[in-house]
């Protein structure tokens, strides 16, 4: 092939697809790890998702409304505590 035959559209376009054929799967697996270890700042709101979580449990006389989750106990009659790990 001579050098202009190499950068015709045609052969750019199926050579770049030959070599990106192997990359779904990889990419598919970067975007995983990051959405598990690149949280931001704002980090997501999924039930049981962060390093610090570890479970809710009923609030109990004492515990502050700050320290209510909203969200878990809009979804039953009495309202529930995030514990964390740490």
């Amino acid at each position: 092939m001579s050098d202009t035959s190499l950068h015709t559209p045609d052969t750019l376009r199926s050579r770049s697809e030959a070599v990106a054929g192997a990359l779904p799967a990889l990419m598919a697996d970067a975007q995983h790890l990051a959405a598990t270890i690149l949280l931001g700042d704002h980090g997501r709101k999924r039930a049981g998702t962060g390093d610090e979580f570890w479970q809710y449990r009923p609030a109990e006389a004492g515990d502050s409304y700050r320290s209510i989750d909203w969200r878990r106990s809009a979804r039953a009659d009495a309202p529930f505590v995030r514990q964390t790990e740490w």
